[in-house]
């Protein structure tokens, strides 16, 4: 199981339970973008009790990402 691996080398560097809200939040991201938003693989890796929790409270979207603002932009025809 590699998120096994990665949540092991978290770990050493504090686990995001015990990190602030921004280390948990940049972690769950990473987990969620490197695993195409799926919400067990996160859930295992950060080690919380429910993809719920994943979904509701880190797996929202970065308004200030540039991806985000030209996606939008093309949804509205700004583009």
């Amino acid at each position: 199981m590699r998120h096994r691996h990665l949540a092991c080398s978290i770990a050493t560097r504090g686990h995001p339970h015990t990190a602030s809200a921004d280390t948990r939040h940049a972690f769950a991201t990473a987990v969620l973008d490197a695993s195409n938003g799926n919400l067990v693989v996160a859930r295992d890796a950060g080690g919380w009790a429910s993809v719920e929790t994943v979904d509701e409270i880190y797996a929202h979207v970065d308004i200030h990402d540039p991806v985000f603002d030209a996606a939008l932009r093309t949804v509205w025809g700004e583009a």
